[in-house]
């Protein structure tokens, strides 16, 4: 029989896409009754918002003719005022340039991306930071190094001519208007980002995510059509009393699973696509 402590590093484990023994051993160093993944800082909160709300495709590990994995998230590491996720696949430097604010050439607004976003080399070339300006907070990918992400983006800038921010910029006037989300829309995203390896069911072959409303976050979870529901088995884990902030499953219908989240106005729409395969 499993024991409380044991059940609370494995969800831990799960949560994080981190070794079990490795779960167990923070678990152990908890006061009973704390959440057992660390909450953000409310800077940290709204940074990983935007950024795990802008990327899309959250687990892509087959999509395509080539069937090579895209974007595939192979573990988490949080505290109050750092998320890090180890990456790997082809579509790591697109998401991630796409993160940054980038506007047509000679244009005076920024059109895509998040203003006021920088980046910068993480321990020398085991990853990437983003952080805002003038914040705390930081949200790290490892697997791709700086000079690759920087060679990609001069590639990518070039060829369809927009402009955008270097590591070391200040506020460019373009960042001045740009796409804003509310603290609360944010707060949703960063609690998927807080337990997204809950969602890596073994029948579900891609997760996708959005903005589908202002307060509402998207997650839809695509499951070829002869697997068995993954639903029942998600839905009972990322609403774990051992998860903060909690979620609670509020109403559902047409595949559609919407769920509050504790403490804000938003909501979680947790959704399943069948696919052919």
């Amino acid at each position: 029989m499993k024991t409380a402590l044991q059940s609370r590093a494995r969800m831990r484990s799960a949560a994080l896409i981190e070794p079990y023994t490795r779960s167990l051993r923070h678990v152990r160093s908890l006061v009973p009754g704390t959440a057992v993944v660390s909450s953000p800082s409310a800077q940290q909160e709204r940074l990983e918002g935007l950024v795990l709300g802008r990327l899309g495709y959250l687990y892509d590990p087959q999509r395509g003719a080539s069937r090579q994995a895209e974007f595939v998230p192979d573990g988490i590491v949080t505290d109050a005022g750092h998320f890090s996720m180890r990456v790997r696949g082809t579509d790591v430097a697109p998401k991630l340039h796409g993160l940054l604010p980038r506007w047509a050439r000679g244009g005076d607004a920024v059109e895509n991306g998040i203003p006021g976003l920088r980046y910068r080399d993480f321990r020398r070339g085991r990853g990437v930071s983003f952080f805002l300006l003038g914040q705390d907070g930081l949200v790290t990918f490892e697997g791709i190094s700086m000079e690759g992400f920087e060679s990609y983006r001069r590639e990518v800038l070039q060829e369809v001519g927009e402009e955008s921010v270097d590591a070391g910029d200040w506020l460019a006037p373009q960042e001045s208007s740009g796409p804003r989300r509310s603290v609360d829309a944010t707060r949703a995203a960063s609690v998927i980002a807080r337990r997204l390896g809950l969602l890596l069911h073994r029948d579900v072959a891609a997760i996708d995510s959005w903005w589908n409303i202002p307060e509402r976050f998207a997650v839809e979870l695509i499951v070829p059509v002869a697997a068995p529901d993954p639903m029942p088995a998600i839905l009972k884990q990322i609403q774990s009393p051992y998860l903060a902030p909690r979620l609670r499953l509020e109403r559902w219908g047409g595949g559609h699973h919407y769920l509050s989240v504790e403490g804000c106005a938003a909501e979680i729409d947790l959704r399943i696509l069948r696919i052919p395969g």
